[in-house]
């Protein structure tokens, strides 16, 4: 088996066709093209580290993190990496790959000065990222649907959009918000400092840079919410589980740290 670390658009593009079969070889459904391209080829932050293992001239293994700077008000920004589109062919699990695949990848971006990774592992690898790649994890966040009138009478969930000093994605940045509204085949909504958009007959509440704002949403739709796990009230409204988590590579990283919001998580 062949293993190499990419960090150069042009030649990972060369790589599109085989890392979109192996996408629907893993997960049973497509990665499109466009999609695959906003979030490697397209993102302004700069250029993506992928690592791939290859055997027998087939790409049977990948892992990647693309940039997703972090800041927050009065902290230095943190030169941050999402995690995502983990994989291993069926054919070839159980050999250690995604480990080897990650602490490759890890590497060279500590050697480009990469600060941390951070992302939303799904139920099943959350052991793997915690016990064998030595990622944070948090309490379990998990997501609610809710009326306007509990979002805005729950303390600490209005409490965390008026937070300042926890880092996010800077969505008043012109070239960030830019890019993270065209996703492809989503249509979001920008108002002035909250984004929202349709998720069937409700609504995903992605971003708030205050309270205040969310007494813009619609008073006649239920809405989605990303809430912190270490916020227990609104657990009855849950309608699934989502964890975060992540890792430092120069010092050890403190999840709280960050404010955990869709528009962090909505990519794939």
């Amino acid at each position: 088996m062949k293993f190499f670390t990419l960090s150069d658009k042009r030649e990972l593009e060369q790589f599109e066709r085989p890392l979109l079969s192996l996408f629907q070889e893993c997960f049973g459904q497509s990665l499109s093209s466009p999609l695959w391209k906003w979030a490697y080829i397209e993102n302004p932050h700069g250029s993506p580290f992928v690592s791939m293992c290859e055997d027998d001239g087939k790409i049977v293994g990948h892992y990647a993190m693309i940039p997703f700077p972090m800041y927050a008000m009065g902290k230095m920004h943190l030169n941050a990496y999402l995690s995502m589109t983990t994989m291993v062919a069926p054919t070839h699990r159980k050999y250690g790959l995604f480990v080897k695949l990650a602490e490759l990848t890890y590497a060279e971006a500590y050697k480009h000065s990469a600060d941390c990774v951070i992302g939303f592992p799904n139920e099943m690898s959350i052991p793997g990222f915690r016990k064998k790649l030595n990622w944070s994890l948090d309490v379990m966040d998990y997501v609610v649907c809710i009326d306007r009138s509990t979002l805005l009478s729950t303390k600490p969930l209005r409490d965390l959009f008026d937070s300042k000093d926890k880092y996010c994605l800077d969505m008043f940045n012109m070239e960030t918000r830019s890019w993270r509204l065209n996703k492809p085949g989503v249509k979001y909504f920008w108002n002035d400092g909250i984004i929202t958009k349709k998720h069937g007959e409700h609504i995903d509440l992605l971003f708030s840079n205050k309270s205040s704002l969310l007494e813009t949403l619609p008073d006649n739709v239920m809405i989605n919410v990303l809430v912190p796990g270490d916020i227990g009230e609104l657990r009855p409204c849950k309608i699934f589980d989502y964890q975060f988590g992540g890792r430092g590579f120069d010092n050890a990283l403190d999840v709280k740290t960050f404010s955990r919001m869709m528009i962090m998580s909505d990519v794939f």
